[in-house]
């Protein structure tokens, strides 16, 4: 039984070295790591100061809420518009069928036709409004996503399991 032990003179190298950095500028307020340690994928490594980011990203998610309000009240306008369309056209359809017997005047059914006609264009309108207010629900989701995404910049992750070989900034320092 003789113990196998190899000898040599050498260099260990690693086999893939990845130069990691943020995406964007900012004041670097927490590192988490060191030369030596061991990471794994995922794992967060540093972070930048991200209040001003995270008041854009409450902003954005105000404007989401505010959308999604408007969006309910252009929805009850144009339930409303429709009920008072259908009310109009069915008073004037009445007026008419009255209008034809002489049991009314003219002049009513006129009139009645023409509040059905303002009616059904106050409906179109409605439509439109939600049609409007869909798009601004979808702008402003899309400008919540956009800017968790440039907060989500503003912490630095290990892109696969590694050893960290350097640590080139401290916490405070500025970084472009």
């Amino acid at each position: 039984d003789v113990a196998l032990r190899v000898f040599g003179l050498g260099t260990i190298e690693a086999q893939v070295l990845s130069r990691i950095g943020f995406e964007v500028s900012g004041t670097l307020v927490e590192v988490k790591v060191d030369h030596g340690d061991r990471v794994v994928a995922g794992q967060v490594l540093a972070r930048l100061n991200s209040t001003a980011q995270e008041a854009r990203v409450a902003k954005a998610q105000a404007g989401v809420e505010a959308a999604e309000a408007q969006q309910l009240r252009v929805a009850a306008s144009l339930d409303r518009a429709t009920a008072l369309a259908q009310q109009k056209h069915n008073v004037s359809g009445r007026r008419r069928e009255l209008a034809a017997r002489g049991n009314t005047s003219a002049e009513g059914a006129e009139q009645a036709d023409t509040e059905a006609a303002i009616a059904a264009a106050d409906l179109a309108v409605a439509r439109a409004d939600l049609s409007v207010a869909r798009a601004t629900l979808a702008d402003a989701r899309a400008t919540l996503l956009s800017e968790q995404a440039a907060l989500a910049k503003h912490s630095l992750v290990a892109p696969f399991d590694a050893l960290v070989v350097s640590r080139l900034r401290e916490p405070g320092s500025a970084l472009a």
